[in-house]
């Protein structure tokens, strides 16, 4: 997995935009996420260290944070 994950002024404190791609290229998503507990942190989104794995619609942060899928 190949994970992009961008800020902007527009986006709510806890939003991010999440691009999220398999090694073949292909998106497995592409779109807004939100930070989950809602009480969190914000998280170091340029260190690629920082995540730790993808479940389709969960991007699981270092610590006990994630990104959801805001559909």
């Amino acid at each position: 997995m190949f994970v992009l994950i961008q800020k902007n002024e527009e986006l709510m404190p806890d939003e991010y935009l999440g691009e999220i791609y398999y090694v073949s290229g292909d998106v497995a998503y592409k779109g807004k996420m939100k930070i989950v507990p809602a009480d969190s942190e914000l998280i170091d989104y340029l260190n690629p260290d920082s995540y730790q794995g993808w479940d389709g619609d969960t991007l699981y942060v270092a610590g006990i944070k994630q990104l959801k899928v805001q559909k």
